[in-house]
């Protein structure tokens, strides 16, 4: 999906956000990896993303195991080779920075992270402030935004059951 946007002829911005899969209980395995669930629905949340009419261009992810994980099943299905952990992606970290870096943005992107930060992002991109959730994200549901000449929008969400 090609759009004119901001003047540009030909480009458009997507961003697939997505919190990782299920992870083990932090008493099981501290490292917290994807429980067998959560790789079965990484692998869920990957093919559909694979039919989608755009790919991202880059994968990043919050540098814990259970993002990474999750970014790689997408890279792999995707066939994305530009995978990398960012700082400012966990759990609690605030939003501001990550907003304005993503306003200004070029090309598709998709990102593993964790929850309350990816809900938080989701509403400030959307213009809705932080602390209005706009999307009620559940384990490896994708989140598509596509940026406009106002900023961003909800293009579609999709509950990992639906995959």
């Amino acid at each position: 999906m090609i759009s004119r946007l901001g003047g540009k002829e030909g480009w458009a911005m997507y961003l697939i956000l997505v919190q990782h899969g299920e992870a083990l209980p932090k008493e099981k395995d501290p490292e917290r990896p994807l429980s067998v669930r959560g790789e079965d629905q990484a692998v869920r949340m990957a093919r559909f993303l694979a039919r989608l009419p755009f790919r991202p261009d880059r994968v990043y992810h919050s540098g814990k195991l259970r993002a990474a994980q999750t970014a790689e099943y997408a890279a792999r299905e995707l066939g994305i080779s530009a995978i990398e952990p960012h700082e400012g992606l966990g759990p609690d970290d605030g939003v501001d920075s990550w907003a304005k870096r993503l306003m200004a943005h070029e090309g598709n992107l998709l990102i593993a992270g964790h929850m309350p930060f990816m809900g938080k992002l989701a509403s400030a991109l959307v213009g809705r402030g932080e602390a209005r959730p706009v999307i009620d994200f559940s384990n490896a549901s994708p989140c598509i935004l596509e940026r406009n000449d106002e900023g961003f929008v909800i293009h579609a969400y999709v509950r990992n059951d639906y995959c």
